[in-house]
């Protein structure tokens, strides 16, 4: 039978764990528009919920920790088949026993703060269990399904993660068509088409092998369906660069992703093998890990540089 205090952490903990939920999908959202590595976003959120966890008043002191082991001590006994959190007059006679806290902090104020804890954990492990869906919906830039869902079976079971894996690899049928039958037009924007061939002349020195990339084959992948030409893109500087230069050009098109570079087959890396979705998506991962290092690579940073003075040009 639920009381005042079972109450109020129900409602805390469903309020905290909405507003926290919408708060890292809107903050995600903002990260990919800023270009941000799943990686580095990934690790943010992580690091966000813990902060929210330690400025708790709860976790500041262990004062409290009787009263919170009075609680699991319950919250086990209770754990089959009970419908709704108990909070019994013992746990209220434990937190009253606690001596030099504020007397404005009161057993209501501390029921608040336990709640939120616990959603702020449980928030945390949703944000590590479901990290590969969260990764699939960044790559796509598709966050109309987003949420922290509370699952404890194996995450590839999960409904999201099914459809999020095949829209990203597709099914296991359509995995054994032919790539030959696949078409892709990365759709460059009309307004930037003009700037491919400065693109191209930015890029040829330190990151695109010209022996086999004409300024022709370059403007042929990037606006030209692949049925129409037989052009191909080979870099010729490491993958995480690579990877990175094409992160930043996906403004510039309306399809230019890592699951479409993928199925095109038609952009390479220095070793003359074709990029797929997942070779991409390590290369943004070690492209992260290694900011400062990659910092003093002066090409890369000139290149990035007139790749946004580019775009910015245009808006």
């Amino acid at each position: 039978m639920e009381n005042e205090f079972s109450i109020l952490y129900s409602k805390t903990y469903n309020s905290v764990y909405k507003k926290v939920e919408n708060e890292i999908k809107l903050e995600i959202q903002n990260q990919y528009d800023k270009y941000a590595g799943f990686t580095t976003v990934y690790d943010l959120t992580r690091s966000e919920i813990k902060r929210k966890i330690e400025n708790l008043q709860i976790n500041k002191s262990d004062k409290f920790k009787p009263v919170i082991a009075w609680y699991g001590l319950r919250y086990d006994k209770k754990r089959e088949g009970f419908e709704c959190l108990i909070f019994e007059d013992e746990m209220q006679k434990e937190f009253q026993s606690i001596n030099g806290i504020d007397k404005n902090f009161t057993f209501l104020k501390f029921i608040e703060e336990f709640a939120s804890n616990n959603a702020f954990i449980d928030l945390s492990r949703s944000w590590n269990h479901f990290k590969t869906v969260y990764e699939f919906m960044y790559k796509l830039n598709d966050f109309t399904e987003f949420g922290l869902w509370n699952y404890n079976g194996n995450h590839e079971n999960h409904p999201m993660f099914k459809k999020y894996w095949e829209l990203i690899y597709g099914s296991k049928e359509k995995a054994q068509i032919d790539k030959k039958n696949v078409s892709i037009d990365f759709k460059i924007k009309r307004k930037y088409k003009n700037i491919l061939g400065k693109l191209y002349d930015d890029l040829k020195s330190d990151f695109i092998n010209t022996d086999l990339t004409s300024k022709e084959d370059f403007k042929n992948v990037l606006t030209k369906s692949s049925e129409e030409h037989k052009s191909k893109i080979y870099f010729s500087n490491f993958d995480y660069y690579s990877a990175n230069i094409l992160r930043k050009m996906e403004p510039i098109f309306n399809q230019l992703n890592y699951t479409n570079i993928g199925k095109s087959g038609l952009i390479f890396s220095k070793n003359k093998k074709p990029f797929t979705q997942n070779k991409l998506s390590q290369g943004i991962s070690r492209f992260e890990k290694n900011q400062e290092q990659l910092k003093k690579y002066k090409p890369f940073i000139d290149l990035n540089s007139k790749i946004i003075k580019g775009l910015e040009s245009i808006k």
